[in-house]
Protein backbone atom coordinates (compact mmCIF):
# COMPACT_ATOMS: atom_id res chain seq x y z
CA UNK A 1 0.00 0.00 0.00
CA UNK A 2 1.60 3.40 -0.90
CA UNK A 3 1.32 6.15 1.80
CA UNK A 4 2.20 9.80 1.44
CA UNK A 5 5.24 11.36 3.02
CA UNK A 6 3.75 12.62 6.18
CA UNK A 7 2.80 8.66 6.84
CA UNK A 8 6.02 7.24 6.02
CA UNK A 9 7.92 7.56 9.34
CA UNK A 10 5.13 5.11 10.62
CA UNK A 11 6.06 2.42 7.64
CA UNK A 12 10.09 2.43 8.29
CA UNK A 13 12.33 2.25 11.37
CA UNK A 14 14.19 5.08 12.95
CA UNK A 15 17.83 5.57 12.97
CA UNK A 16 19.96 2.80 13.95
CA UNK A 17 20.92 4.91 17.23
CA UNK A 18 17.24 4.86 17.83
CA UNK A 19 15.51 1.65 20.10
CA UNK A 20 12.82 0.92 18.55
CA UNK A 21 10.62 1.62 14.92
CA UNK A 22 7.56 3.86 14.75
CA UNK A 23 4.95 1.55 15.09
CA UNK A 24 1.61 3.45 15.26
CA UNK A 25 -0.42 7.12 14.62
CA UNK A 26 -3.54 8.07 16.10
CA UNK A 27 -6.41 8.84 13.56
CA UNK A 28 -9.87 9.77 13.47
CA UNK A 29 -12.29 7.20 11.90
CA UNK A 30 -14.66 9.00 9.15
CA UNK A 31 -16.52 6.14 7.55
CA UNK A 32 -17.45 2.74 8.51
CA UNK A 33 -19.35 0.69 6.34
CA UNK A 34 -20.75 -2.62 8.02
CA UNK A 35 -19.91 -5.16 5.34
CA UNK A 36 -19.32 -7.78 5.53
CA UNK A 37 -16.08 -7.31 5.36
CA UNK A 38 -16.40 -4.43 7.27
CA UNK A 39 -14.65 -1.35 5.24
CA UNK A 40 -12.83 1.61 7.48
CA UNK A 41 -11.51 4.91 6.51
CA UNK A 42 -9.16 6.64 8.88
CA UNK A 43 -7.90 10.25 8.25
CA UNK A 44 -4.09 11.10 10.07
CA UNK A 45 -3.73 15.06 10.07
CA UNK A 46 -4.63 15.99 6.42
CA UNK A 47 -3.99 12.01 4.81
CA UNK A 48 -7.15 9.73 4.24
CA UNK A 49 -6.27 5.92 4.43
CA UNK A 50 -9.31 3.68 3.28
CA UNK A 51 -10.25 -0.01 3.70
CA UNK A 52 -8.41 -0.15 7.12
CA UNK A 53 -8.66 -3.35 9.04
CA UNK A 54 -9.33 -3.39 12.60
CA UNK A 55 -9.13 -6.36 15.12
CA UNK A 56 -12.14 -8.27 15.35
CA UNK A 57 -12.64 -7.35 19.14
CA UNK A 58 -12.81 -3.07 18.75
CA UNK A 59 -15.59 -2.37 16.31
CA UNK A 60 -14.91 1.49 16.06
CA UNK A 61 -17.59 4.34 15.09
CA UNK A 62 -17.40 7.65 12.61
CA UNK A 63 -15.35 10.16 14.87
CA UNK A 64 -13.28 7.89 17.01
CA UNK A 65 -10.41 8.59 17.83
CA UNK A 66 -8.41 5.37 17.38
CA UNK A 67 -4.48 4.21 17.30
CA UNK A 68 -3.45 2.91 13.66
CA UNK A 69 -0.46 0.10 13.87
CA UNK A 70 1.55 0.00 10.87
CA UNK A 71 4.12 -2.60 12.09
CA UNK A 72 2.52 -4.59 9.53
CA UNK A 73 2.17 -5.51 6.13
CA UNK A 74 -0.84 -2.59 5.59
CA UNK A 75 -2.34 -0.52 8.60
CA UNK A 76 -4.17 -2.33 11.52
CA UNK A 77 -7.05 -0.69 13.62
CA UNK A 78 -5.95 -2.20 17.30
CA UNK A 79 -8.24 0.15 19.51
CA UNK A 80 -9.47 3.69 20.99
CA UNK A 81 -6.84 6.46 21.69
CA UNK A 82 -9.61 7.81 24.35
CA UNK A 83 -10.14 4.87 25.90
CA UNK A 84 -7.21 3.65 27.87
CA UNK A 85 -7.75 1.57 30.77
CA UNK A 86 -9.51 -1.17 28.70
CA UNK A 87 -10.86 -2.91 31.47
CA UNK A 88 -12.87 -5.75 31.08
CA UNK A 89 -14.79 -8.35 34.39
CA UNK A 90 -16.61 -11.14 33.79
CA UNK A 91 -18.12 -14.35 35.84
CA UNK A 92 -18.81 -17.81 35.63
CA UNK A 93 -22.48 -18.30 36.37
CA UNK A 94 -25.48 -20.55 35.18
CA UNK A 95 -23.68 -23.81 35.02
CA UNK A 96 -20.72 -25.51 35.56
CA UNK A 97 -18.05 -26.02 32.84
CA UNK A 98 -16.66 -29.67 32.09
CA UNK A 99 -13.09 -29.80 32.31
CA UNK A 100 -10.39 -32.69 30.23
CA UNK A 101 -8.80 -34.26 33.59
CA UNK A 102 -5.21 -33.20 33.54
CA UNK A 103 -5.34 -30.35 30.76
CA UNK A 104 -5.47 -26.95 30.82
CA UNK A 105 -8.60 -25.94 29.74
CA UNK A 106 -9.74 -22.14 28.91
CA UNK A 107 -12.32 -21.08 31.70
CA UNK A 108 -15.54 -19.10 29.87
CA UNK A 109 -16.45 -16.80 32.26
CA UNK A 110 -19.98 -16.42 30.28
CA UNK A 111 -21.33 -13.45 32.27
CA UNK A 112 -19.57 -9.82 31.09
CA UNK A 113 -20.02 -7.25 33.93
CA UNK A 114 -17.46 -4.66 32.41
CA UNK A 115 -16.30 -4.23 29.20
CA UNK A 116 -15.22 -0.97 28.15
CA UNK A 117 -13.65 -1.69 24.97
CA UNK A 118 -15.11 -4.96 23.44
CA UNK A 119 -11.89 -6.87 24.48
CA UNK A 120 -13.45 -9.45 26.34
CA UNK A 121 -14.98 -12.29 24.28
CA UNK A 122 -17.73 -14.29 26.54
CA UNK A 123 -18.35 -17.01 24.20
CA UNK A 124 -14.72 -18.26 24.52
CA UNK A 125 -13.28 -16.90 27.29
CA UNK A 126 -11.11 -15.01 25.40
CA UNK A 127 -9.25 -11.31 26.18
CA UNK A 128 -7.55 -9.47 23.16
CA UNK A 129 -5.45 -6.79 23.80
CA UNK A 130 -6.74 -3.69 21.80
CA UNK A 131 -3.39 -1.95 22.46
CA UNK A 132 0.35 -2.92 23.94
CA UNK A 133 1.06 -2.36 27.43
CA UNK A 134 1.33 -3.53 31.12
CA UNK A 135 -1.75 -5.61 31.72
CA UNK A 136 -3.17 -6.22 35.92
CA UNK A 137 -4.50 -9.82 35.22
CA UNK A 138 -6.95 -11.30 37.75
CA UNK A 139 -8.92 -14.63 38.72
CA UNK A 140 -10.64 -16.57 40.64
CA UNK A 141 -11.58 -20.10 39.98
CA UNK A 142 -13.40 -23.26 41.77
CA UNK A 143 -12.35 -26.66 40.61
CA UNK A 144 -14.55 -29.72 41.98
CA UNK A 145 -14.93 -32.85 40.71
CA UNK A 146 -14.46 -36.72 42.61
CA UNK A 147 -11.05 -37.20 44.56
CA UNK A 148 -9.01 -34.16 42.84
CA UNK A 149 -5.37 -34.61 43.68
CA UNK A 150 -4.41 -31.87 41.58
CA UNK A 151 -5.33 -27.94 41.03
CA UNK A 152 -4.29 -25.41 39.05
CA UNK A 153 -4.74 -22.15 37.17
CA UNK A 154 -2.40 -19.97 35.21
CA UNK A 155 -2.83 -17.25 32.56
CA UNK A 156 -1.79 -18.21 29.24
CA UNK A 157 -0.78 -15.80 26.21
CA UNK A 158 -1.58 -16.81 22.66
CA UNK A 159 -1.98 -20.38 23.23
CA UNK A 160 1.32 -20.56 25.90
CA UNK A 161 1.46 -20.50 29.73
CA UNK A 162 2.79 -17.50 31.81
CA UNK A 163 2.40 -17.77 35.22
CA UNK A 164 0.67 -20.34 37.17
CA UNK A 165 -1.27 -20.72 40.46
CA UNK A 166 -0.94 -24.37 42.22
CA UNK A 167 -2.65 -26.46 44.27
CA UNK A 168 -4.05 -27.03 46.99
CA UNK A 169 -3.02 -31.03 46.39
CA UNK A 170 -5.17 -32.79 49.06
CA UNK A 171 -8.88 -33.62 47.56
CA UNK A 172 -12.28 -31.70 48.93
CA UNK A 173 -15.31 -34.14 49.37
CA UNK A 174 -17.85 -33.60 45.53
CA UNK A 175 -19.61 -30.84 46.04
CA UNK A 176 -17.97 -29.43 48.99
CA UNK A 177 -18.12 -25.94 49.82
CA UNK A 178 -15.40 -25.52 52.15
CA UNK A 179 -13.42 -25.27 48.70
CA UNK A 180 -13.28 -21.41 48.12
CA UNK A 181 -10.90 -21.71 44.51
CA UNK A 182 -7.91 -20.65 43.39
CA UNK A 183 -6.66 -17.13 43.00
CA UNK A 184 -4.15 -15.57 40.67
CA UNK A 185 -3.11 -11.86 40.03
CA UNK A 186 -0.34 -11.23 37.80
CA UNK A 187 0.98 -8.21 35.54
CA UNK A 188 1.52 -9.32 31.77
CA UNK A 189 3.33 -7.26 29.46
CA UNK A 190 0.83 -7.27 26.01
CA UNK A 191 1.28 -6.59 22.54
CA UNK A 192 -2.01 -5.54 20.72
CA UNK A 193 -4.12 -8.40 19.54
CA UNK A 194 -2.06 -10.60 21.94
CA UNK A 195 -4.92 -12.92 23.43
CA UNK A 196 -5.52 -13.95 26.75
CA UNK A 197 -7.10 -16.59 28.71
CA UNK A 198 -7.30 -18.03 32.16
CA UNK A 199 -7.30 -21.64 31.92
CA UNK A 200 -7.60 -24.67 34.98
CA UNK A 201 -6.16 -27.93 35.38
CA UNK A 202 -7.95 -30.54 37.62
CA UNK A 203 -6.88 -34.12 38.20
CA UNK A 204 -9.38 -36.82 39.10
CA UNK A 205 -12.97 -37.81 37.86
CA UNK A 206 -15.03 -35.77 36.16
CA UNK A 207 -13.57 -32.34 36.91
CA UNK A 208 -15.59 -29.22 36.58
CA UNK A 209 -15.61 -25.58 37.00
CA UNK A 210 -18.12 -25.67 39.86
CA UNK A 211 -20.71 -22.57 39.61
CA UNK A 212 -22.50 -22.07 43.70
CA UNK A 213 -24.30 -19.05 42.63
CA UNK A 214 -24.81 -16.75 40.25
CA UNK A 215 -22.97 -13.92 42.16
CA UNK A 216 -20.04 -15.03 40.53
CA UNK A 217 -17.74 -14.87 43.85
CA UNK A 218 -16.07 -18.48 43.14
CA UNK A 219 -15.39 -17.56 39.35
CA UNK A 220 -14.72 -14.71 38.55
CA UNK A 221 -11.71 -12.57 36.11
CA UNK A 222 -10.77 -8.58 35.62
CA UNK A 223 -7.97 -7.36 33.32
CA UNK A 224 -6.98 -3.93 33.50
CA UNK A 225 -5.00 -1.86 31.42
CA UNK A 226 -2.23 -0.32 33.70
CA UNK A 227 0.79 1.08 31.77
CA UNK A 228 0.76 2.31 28.29
CA UNK A 229 3.36 0.53 26.19
CA UNK A 230 6.48 2.57 25.03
Amino acid sequence: MDLDPLLQDATTALTPTSPTPVQRRQGTVTAVTAGPPRTISVVIGTTTIPNVACLAAYIPTVGDVVWVDFNGPDPLIIGSATIGRHLARARRITSNQALNTGVFTTVVFNDEVTDESGAYNPANGAYTALAGGLYDCRGRVRINGTAITNRAISFFVNGAERLGSRGPAASDPAGSVTFLGLEIATYLSLAAGDEVTLRALGTGTSPIIERIDDTGAYNWLTILRRVEAL
